[in-house]
């Protein structure tokens, strides 16, 4: 393994004239690489930029590319490449949010970006036809040489940052598998901005000295052409490409005989794509498996070892890989889990995002979030993904960002995007619509505003309209089925979801609304928050399909304080409910005074106390999760009794539920408490549950010091809600004097 980069730079001098690329015809050594590279630095220095800057390159595959990309890591900048197909709204968003110095691109980003100024430009690649070869900033191996942003399942893209050692690590493993030289000959197609074209084609050809052919475009003809004018040996690219060049007509098959190999990655390739290929020219297809955070490579077919169908492979030298079930424990042989990663190609981080980072690398394993199997010779195969990602013609496509595109479209209510298998692309974008009432647009119009504010290759290629999404009882679109079905009956065909979002103590905080369609407004309005002790996910699988069939609406929401990710108490969360309460009266189906609120936990006593202060609120819920009987004095009757003392202040009655079904029993006094809100009380209910196996009585004790010192890290409660709810297992309240003076003290003073 090499230190960084610049290892691959300072090696060009041994190939001064030989031809490194080949661009529209245009031969071009290594020699003239280095000058222009140190041109395109005598820039960026001129602008300012320094070591530890952000520099953009929003380019297509071009020597230019090759100048900008190691002028900026010449200085010991940190490299953003953009994908040239994005839209201005994805392009604005990566700028900012990089807080990029310097933008490396052409006139076409100043047509998108007007206020945006030229400072310095290459008139010419060989402007300066002898420059100065400066030394290159010294450069450490975790040093961050690049950030590629990725869109995720999140609602905005992530920024992966690869370190130069994860670079080096992952290029070293390369040659040890495919034995690339430097009498190779590489078609350069795959795009320089994305981590596979930039890592397995682009800096492995140019750190063996190497000749790489670029293209700019991907045209089947074009680039069988290429491969036989130049005599390429290595063609690495998705499966979409070996699709289109297996499909054309009357062409000479011998023209790609000086090939030595294909390497397929970006997404699966069908057996009968790699068959069919391997037979009418062939050429071997070596797939591989990898992701950007992985730099991407972590297995791969050898062309020197027995390849087994379905298989990508065997992990690469130095990189471990498991199979996990979802309590992290590693499964048998053949058995199918979570695909996890370890080596020193595994990325630093994402960029600003510690949260997502924590959750997705721990003990230094990547979680890929894909399913997969290891045979008994350690072969591994991908048999599904358990990230919501549409593949198509090798572009990660995530429906989540899709939809929310379309739920600006005016006319659209509801929507599920989904991949439909495609001959060619692997995969298609096809997204189901449910318009709102007396929405009038065709199929056609959704397609063309999607094409207005998306870049192509996330776009709808085919829309929809149907009556009502297939959704199961937590309300998730069962998009398993629209994948085979065109329409089908809900399971909630008269509930209407949707998504909200709301601010509160400067941060947002993000739920649920489940409304009833055809019922006459006001309804009366659940809120139910959940704090440390537990999560909203184990009550939204019953209560929607309940509310369905009263006049009753939900809003789920989670207090912040309880997030995995926080692990420590925070003081704003008693802002949280009243924020909730102050968003959701904006709604113009709901009724302010025919609030109810519900609680968890944390959630529970503020709730509580908050029915009691404001004159508001109809009802209160309280929902506690804790131990059986009293441990070391940290659980309570009185802590609840404190907080019903208050209720009754304001003239509440109550009433307790302690029994093995709790769910059965809840969703009864849902019409209760429904039919109450008509009555001049306050209907108040405290539900308690029996023998949870998961809270500790330290853990709970640990969130009742936080409660005093909320910079105290918590012992953070991890369960397991499908296990909870299968067993029946619920907690009772906890039953300590001192307690609930405690915290009857704190909400005084911060409530």
């Amino acid at each position: 393994m090499f230190a960084n980069m610049m290892d691959i730079l300072n090696r060009f001098p041994a190939w001064f004239k030989k031809i490194a690329i080949v661009y529209e015809e245009t031969e071009i050594t290594y020699g003239e690489i280095l000058t222009n590279i140190s041109t395109y630095e005598k820039l960026l220095r001129e602008m300012g930029v320094k070591q530890g800057d952000i520099v953009g390159i929003m380019l297509s595959n071009s020597p230019a590319f090759i100048y900008g990309l190691f002028s900026i890591w010449k200085i010991g900048a940190i490299v953003v490449p953009i994908n040239i197909l994005l839209k201005k709204n994805e392009v604005k968003y990566i700028l900012e949010h990089s807080g990029m110095k310097v933008l490396i691109s052409d006139l076409g980003f100043s047509e998108m970006f007007t206020e945006c100024k030229v400072v310095k430009k290459v008139d010419g690649i060989n402007l300066f036809m002898i420059a100065s070869h400066t030394k290159p900033t010294d450069i450490s191996l975790d040093e961050v040489a690049i950030i590629i942003y990725t869109s995720g399942t999140t609602d905005k893209p992530k920024g992966v940052m690869i370190t130069h050692e994860n670079l080096s690590f992952n290029i070293a493993a390369w040659f040890k598998i495919i034995k690339q030289d430097s009498e190779d000959i590489i078609l350069l197609v795959l795009p320089f901005f994305h981590i596979f074209g930039l890592t397995l084609t682009l800096l492995t050809t140019l750190y063996i000295g190497g000749k790489g052919i670029i293209l700019s475009r991907f045209d089947p003809r074009k680039t069988v052409d290429l491969i036989f004018t130049y005599q390429v040996s290595i063609f690495p690219g998705v499966p979409t490409m070996f699709t289109q060049i297996l499909n054309l007509q009357h062409i000479d098959v011998s023209k790609l005989n000086n090939l030595r190999f294909c390497i397929s990655g970006g997404a699966p390739i069908s057996l009968e794509i790699l068959k069919s290929f391997e037979s009418r020219y062939s050429v071997p297809i070596l797939e591989g498996y990898g992701l950007t955070e992985a730099s991407p490579l972590v297995a791969i077919n050898s062309p020197y070892e027995k390849r087994k169908a379905g298989s990508v492979g065997k992990p690469a030298p130095g990189i471990m890989v498991k199979i996990v079930d979802d309590n992290g424990l590693e499964v048998s042989t053949g058995e199918v889990g979570e695909v996890i990663v370890k080596g020193k190609n595994i990325m630093k981080g994402y960029y600003k995002l510690p949260d997502i980072t924590t959750r997705v690398l721990q003990n230094g394993w990547l979680y890929t979030g894909d399913m997969g199997k290891i045979d008994e010779d350690g072969y591994l195969y991908i048999v599904d993904r358990k990230k919501d990602i549409i593949i198509t013609g090798g572009y990660n496509v995530f429906p989540k960002e899709v939809e929310k595109t379309l739920l600006t479209h005016p006319c659209v209510s509801e929507t599920a995007v989904v991949g439909i298998p495609d001959p060619v692309k692997g995969e298609l974008v096809k997204a189901f619509v449910v318009l709102n009432p007396g929405g009038n647009c065709t199929e056609n119009d959704i397609v063309n505003y999607c094409k207005e504010h998306m870049a192509p290759f996330k776009c709808p290629k085919t829309v929809e309209i149907i009556a009502d999404l297939p959704k199961n009882t937590t309300g998730k679109v069962l998009k398993k089925l629209l994948r085979t079905l065109n329409t089908t009956n809900t399971v909630y065909k008269d509930l209407e979801i949707m998504e909200l979002s709301f601010q509160s103590a400067g941060a947002v905080l993000s739920g649920k609304l489940f409304l009833p369609k055809y019922t006459s407004y006001p309804v009366p309005l659940f809120i139910l928050s959940c704090g440390i002790g537990g999560r909203k996910e184990w009550f939204e699988p019953v209560f929607p399909n309940e509310i369905s069939k009263r006049n009753i609406a939900l809003f789920t929401f989670d207090l912040r304080g309880h997030h995995p990710s926080s692990g420590v108490l925070d003081r704003n969360i008693i802002s949280d409910i009243p924020s909730a309460i102050e968003y959701v009266t904006t709604i113009k189906e709901i009724d302010p005074s025919l609030i109810i609120l519900c609680g968890q936990c944390l959630g529970g006593i503020l709730c509580n106390y908050y029915a009691a202060r404001n004159q508001i609120i109809k009802g209160v819920v309280n929902i506690s999760i804790f131990l059986p009987n009293s441990v070391n004095g940290f659980f309570s009757r009185q802590i609840s009794n404190f907080v019903m003392e208050q209720i009754r202040k304001s003239n509440t009655h109550s009433a307790d539920i302690d029994e093995d079904n709790f769910f059965e029993g809840f969703v009864r006094y849902l019409n209760v408490l429904s039919d109450a809100t008509k009555i001049s009380r306050r209907p108040y209910l405290l539900i308690h549950y029996l023998k949870d196996p998961v809270c500790s009585s330290e853990k709970v004790k640990d969130f009742f010091e936080a409660i005093n010192n909320p910079h105290k890290k918590l012992v953070l409660i991890d369960n397991n809600h499908e296990t909870w709810i299968s067993k029946k297992y619920h907690a009772t309240s906890y039953d300590d004097p001192q307690v609930a003076s405690v915290v009857g003290k704190w909400i005084e003073e911060n409530f």
